[in-house]
């Protein structure tokens, strides 16, 4: 009974049915690992691309646009238009661990967190706000650029660029 619902639940309800396919990708990733041992992920995506359009289903929880631009708004974008009251996708945890000791994150909060964050933030980065810190940004790079000249006038030994740029 599990595996029949499974099934019926997977083609028919899940959040993704309504992406076309092949149904044994909705059902199972064999077909996707297999391709990806073979070395033929791409050929496979390709073909499926072909068939299906410019948006397809690659395995029960995976989709491929073939195209950015069409992709961007589904995937990331701000939830108008035909978005409008859908939430957004959470992140993927393989891509977006979580941040060390739980800390609060903008980047993989969820949506109520994620808008009241940027509601904290957002205006630390208008135009305002950001024209008022020039001059101290501007005096910081200065200074950086003046220390790596004394640096580098110095020594002759190469300069770990990253350290400075923490710095």
């Amino acid at each position: 009974m599990y595996f029949i619902s499974t099934i019926i639940y997977k083609l028919y309800f899940h959040p993704l049915h309504h992406i076309p396919g092949p149904k044994v990708n909705a059902l199972s990733r064999i077909s996707y690992i297999r391709h990806g041992l073979l070395g033929t992920t791409v050929d496979n995506v390709n073909a499926l691309h072909a068939k299906y359009g410019h948006v397809v289903r690659v395995s029960p929880n995976e989709i491929s646009f073939t195209s950015g631009d069409t992709a961007w708004p589904d995937i990331a974008g701000f939830r108008t238009g035909k978005m409008k009251g859908h939430s957004n996708m959470p992140k993927d945890p393989a891509w977006y661990p979580p941040p060390p000791r739980n800390a609060p994150s903008i980047i993989v909060a969820n949506d109520v967190d994620h808008t009241r964050i940027r509601k904290l933030l957002s205006h630390a980065f208008s135009d305002r706000a950001l024209a008022q810190q020039e001059s101290l940004i501007q005096s910081y790079i200065d200074q950086l650029v003046n220390r790596m000249k004394e640096v580098t006038s110095t020594s002759s030994k190469p300069v770990n660029m990253v350290q400075w740029y923490n710095w």
